[in-house]
């Protein structure tokens, strides 16, 4: 799957859309823009998979563990932007970013921008996941925060990660870096 263009699931009145984007391999290019934004709440962007692959019952945003394929690799370029944040007053929404963390082949590379604010007016932040068993996360940026609530979360899920300025990572830690 390659998105350059825009995809949009959002609403100037209700909670955002869902969006996903399903196959082996996906690249969002600098130009890709996925929105699903809303006023009373962020919808749901899934790039490759569900909330740690859909196992965790409670976190996944799918009915069902097997609701949508895994990634094996997904390119998030510097330029592409996810923004799932609420507009007015409501939660901030949700967003994965997976490739499967179990395959020893699976490689997330984002370097693009990720929101899931809670509104302006109130409202908690959302929820990002950028997770795979090779990621590096050097280029990303964006926020789950809230003005007036609670921030929300973000979770970078490799097998092993190193976190520093370098940005170089050892072979202990299968090379994931932030």
């Amino acid at each position: 799957v390659i998105n350059s263009g825009h995809l949009n699931a959002s609403s100037l009145t209700q909670k955002g859309g869902r969006i996903l984007l399903e196959g082996g391999s996906i690249q969002m290019t600098a130009t890709s823009r996925i929105e699903a934004t809303g006023k009373t709440g962020g919808g749901e962007v899934l790039v490759g998979g569900d909330w740690q692959g859909g196992a965790n019952a409670q976190r996944r945003i799918l009915s069902s563990p097997d609701a949508m394929r895994q990634a094996v690799k997904i390119t998030m370029e510097p330029g592409a932007v996810i923004d799932v944040s609420a507009t007015d007053n409501g939660q901030g929404g949700q967003v994965v970013v997976w490739s499967n963390v179990n395959a020893t082949d699976s490689v997330t590379l984002a370097s693009g921008t990720i929101w899931a604010k809670g509104g302006i007016n109130g409202g908690e932040g959302g929820r990002i996941e950028t997770s795979g068993h090779f990621l590096n996360a050097d280029g990303v940026q964006g926020s789950a925060s809230s003005t007036l609530g609670r921030a929300g979360e973000w979770l970078f899920d490799p097998t092993h990660i190193s976190i520093g300025t370098t940005g170089t990572a050892g072979a202990n830690n299968d090379g994931s870096t932030i």
